[in-house]
């Protein structure tokens, strides 16, 4: 008798036949390389449609944080309920603008990875998403395990999925763990995993009882770093992507923090994973011209 898993699989293997008869389609009918890459966005975007909750949504463009950073353009942009305003017409084809706090996980999308350059320049822009941290909320309930938290709440958890590839499973971990030393432990790792159709899965995993997804030897013995999954990649995908997006449920709207004007502090990661705000400045009040009002100016230090 097939399990749920062996029932599963087979659903999601034949969605994975269809992405691939997607790029050939795709291949045949446009020669423009910028047109081929805005059609397989849509094509992942159109399946993760099909399986997320309904309370999540999936769309495309630029995440900011309440300091002003800015990701570049991103393709995949899963936004929960707090993401506002909605495009017209719920036309999620329209790029738009997300505060960090309503994403749930992005990530970039390739027909194909044609060489370490490539790789090399998707790390760059995981690492402007990266950047981006999620503002301390005392007022909201999150749900994860150790190790999740600091790595996937801070900081938005983000993919790299490609159609195929002409590097190897090899050359793509050789790569990314170069690229990966030249950060700060605590930043690392920058893509938190790679998705092939025809390669396989990378995912990034730091030991047992250090999150949710945990992968073993033979032996029992915990593994490390980027680990490699085999095939059924829509399977792992999906699974990955389920377990790592975090459980948030705010007390208060999150855009709270944006829609009033910043004190001149900075939000910033620490040594533990968690955010921290920093006041570079002192704060002297002076008497106002007004009666019974004050003003607040800062004072470089």
């Amino acid at each position: 008798m097939a399990s749920g898993f062996n029932v599963m699989n087979t659903i999601l293997q034949q969605e994975e036949k269809r992405l691939a008869t997607e790029l050939g389609n795709i291949r045949a009918n446009y020669e423009h390389a910028g047109i081929k890459g805005t059609k397989v966005e849509r094509v992942l975007r159109d399946l993760l449609r099909l399986c997320i909750p309904s309370s999540l949504s999936v769309g495309h463009g630029e995440v900011f944080d309440v300091d002003g950073r800015q990701s570049r353009q991103t393709d995949v942009v899963i936004a929960n309920q707090y993401h506002f305003p909605q495009p017209p017409d719920h036309n999620w084809e329209e790029p738009q603008k997300f505060m960090i706090e309503c994403v749930e996980c992005a990530g970039e999308v390739k027909s194909a990875l044609e060489g370490t350059r490539m790789l090399e320049d998707c790390f760059q822009h995981a690492k402007s998403f990266k950047s981006l941290l999620s503002s301390p909320q005392g007022n909201s309930l999150v749900q994860s395990m150790g190790g999740d938290e600091s790595r996937f709440l801070s900081r938005r958890p983000y993919f790299l999925f490609a159609f195929e590839s002409k590097i190897t499973e090899q050359t793509i971990w050789n790569s990314l763990n170069e690229l990966n030393s030249s950060c700060r432990e605590i930043d690392r790792p920058i893509l938190d995993a790679v998705f092939v159709l025809d390669r396989g899965t990378l995912l990034y995993v730091r030991g047992k009882g250090k999150g949710r997804i945990g992968v073993s030897r033979e032996d029992g013995l915990p593994l490390s770093g980027y680990v490699g999954l085999g095939k059924d990649v829509i399977t792992r995908f999906l699974f990955w992507m389920f377990a790592v997006m975090p459980r948030q449920m705010y007390m208060q709207h999150p855009a709270t923090s944006y829609l009033t004007p910043q004190d001149p502090g900075e939000n910033r990661l620490t040594e533990l994973g968690n955010v921290k705000r920093v006041q570079p400045l002192d704060v002297l009040v002076m008497e106002s011209e007004i009666p019974d009002m004050a003003v607040a100016v800062g004072i470089s230090r």
